[in-house]
């Protein structure tokens, strides 16, 4: 991750990895000796990549919106009929009862309790 002036991003020195002067304390902390015995002590063999991940050419922060945003732009966008009417399916009976049937989805199940006229102290 170079900038276009050829220095290392700030990005880069806060996100990515340990830094040299805090791994010894790190790993006092977790017992091991190096990063890799620790990295072997965590991560059982089946699991772990023997090979080197080939992941390519990093992009600066907005070099990446720039693309992603190029690729956002090939989107085309469509009117949604979502819930516009009517649709061949026949819903399950549970979803019927307990969804569209139920009056707990569109009615108020607070109750209130009835307030008296200033002045006039009823019990409780």
């Amino acid at each position: 991750m170079v900038t276009p002036e050829g220095g290392l991003s700030a990005f880069v020195s806060r996100h990515i990895g340990p830094r040299d002067r805090d791994l010894p304390e790190m790993l006092d902390t977790v017992s091991a000796p190096t990063l890799e015995a620790f990295i072997d002590s965590v991560i059982p063999p089946s699991i772990r990549l023997t090979r080197p991940l080939q992941i390519g050419h990093g992009l600066e922060e907005h070099s990446l919106i720039e693309a992603l945003r190029a690729i956002a732009d090939q989107n085309s966008v469509h009117r949604s009929f979502i819930g516009m009417g009517y649709y061949d399916t026949i819903p399950p009976a549970v979803v019927i009862r307990n969804i569209l049937e139920n009056p707990g989805w569109y009615t108020r199940t607070r109750r209130t309790r009835r307030r008296s006229p200033r002045g006039v102290s009823r019990p409780c």
